[in-house]
């Protein structure tokens, strides 16, 4: 599906995330909520979560994937 309805369907679902099948397995984007400004996308990996622009290449990719986010 393409960035901006992977980017809708996230945005109003808090438990979604989304990500590129060319990705390692373990990472994803989804929202962070900073109270103290707004939400923001991160990425999360094996190596930890950090903030995220997306890239030119990734928003007019049309193979993005939504999927639940696993229980802890």
């Amino acid at each position: 599906m393409t960035f901006g309805k992977a980017f809708e369907l996230i945005k109003g679902d808090g438990t979604l995330k989304m990500r590129l099948p060319f990705w390692h397995k373990n990472t994803y984007v989804n929202f962070a909520v900073d109270y103290f400004t707004s939400a923001y996308l991160v990425v999360h990996s094996d190596k930890g979560i950090v903030p995220w622009t997306p890239t030119y290449p990734e928003m007019f990719s049309d193979e993005w994937e939504v999927s639940q986010m696993e229980k802890d």
